[in-house]
């Protein structure tokens, strides 16, 4: 007998696109065309099925960077670290910018400011 587990399997049946709303505060959902079965092993009473799921979101919530409080409210320590760790949707930079590149993105977030 031949039974299609992808329907089972490649879905959201953990409810983890709610855990990542909560978490980013934005909107994800399972992307099935960018989700499969990575491998399938079994032996007498066991089967294991491996999943590898995708999940998207539409958006990404970016701060208003020319939000004059919101520049006011974070230290140039801060910007960095949020720039060379990442924070929250945002990935980190920390291997594509030196020292004196990040302080150029810095300088030019400050400039934003209306």
């Amino acid at each position: 007998m031949l039974v299609d587990a992808g329907s089972i399997f490649l879905s959201d049946l953990l409810g983890l696109g709610g855990e990542l709303q909560r978490s980013y505060r934005q909107g994800y959902a399972l992307d099935q065309r960018n989700s499969a079965v990575t491998g399938v092993r079994g032996q007498p009473g066991l089967l294991v099925l491996e999943t590898n799921n995708h999940f998207a979101t539409g958006n990404i919530a970016v701060p208003p960077l020319n939000d004059a409080t919101l520049q006011a409210r974070l230290t140039d320590a801060q910007m960095a670290r949020a720039i060379s760790l990442g924070k929250g949707a945002m990935p980190p930079f920390m291997q594509e910018l030196d020292r004196d590149s990040l302080a150029g993105v810095i300088a030019y977030i400050r400039t934003l400011k209306h």
